[in-house]
């Protein structure tokens, strides 16, 4: 009888993606920093998001966790454009007025998915199994909530209203933190088979 931990590369992925999520958050003002950190969290969440859908899905195959997951899948590109065009802009290689329009449209819809949809059902999947601790859950779904106000970035909530947002990030990582960590720390009992029997 051994232990394994199925989930630990993806637990490491997610809470690496959630750290350079808060980094970029710290350099929002140094665009070519921030356009670093943020494509690298992008691409670590997109390597994750198998191994957690798994994860999650132990219990049962619930529809909330699948239409959450495919929030995110459908809002990475999104998230990639984001930090693609701080990158243009840092580099002068595209017109602040074709970033601002651009910019836009990622935000409006790449942001509302992975912090907003994303989160919000993912956790409420959570909530209905004992495979993350409640805290966490109730944290990923109250900051997915205030996430969906992203639909309403710059035609209803202007840029200088940014801190209507911070509820959302800052629950939203503190969720994508602790989930890596119970990922990480998941293990498994694998029975070995009893000699001169097939293997499992």
């Amino acid at each position: 009888m051994t232990t394994s931990h199925p989930f630990l590369k993806s637990g490491i992925l997610w809470f690496i993606s959630g750290l350079l999520y808060v980094s970029a958050s710290v350099f929002l003002n140094d665009r070519t920093i921030y356009a670093f950190l943020g494509l690298s969290a992008t691409l670590l969440l997109a390597l994750s998001l198998r191994g957690v859908y798994r994860f999650m899905g132990q219990d049962a195959k619930e529809r909330p966790l699948t239409v959450g997951i495919w929030a995110f899948v459908i809002g990475i590109p999104f998230l990639f454009a984001i930090y693609g065009l701080a990158y243009l802009e840092a580099v002068n290689a595209i017109s602040p007025d074709t970033a601002e329009i651009a910019n836009t449209i990622a935000i409006l819809v790449g942001s509302t998915l992975t912090y907003g949809v994303g989160p919000a059902l993912v956790s409420y999947s959570g909530l209905r199994h004992n495979l993350v601790p409640r805290w966490i859950s109730w944290a990923g779904l109250i900051g997915g909530l205030f996430g969906l106000l992203w639909i309403g970035w710059v035609w209803l909530i202007p840029p200088s209203s940014i801190l209507v947002f911070l509820p959302s990030v800052l629950l939203t990582y503190i969720w994508q933190l602790a989930l890596g960590v119970v990922l990480m720390r998941f293990k498994e009992t694998v029975h070995a088979s009893i000699a001169g029997e097939p293997g499992v």
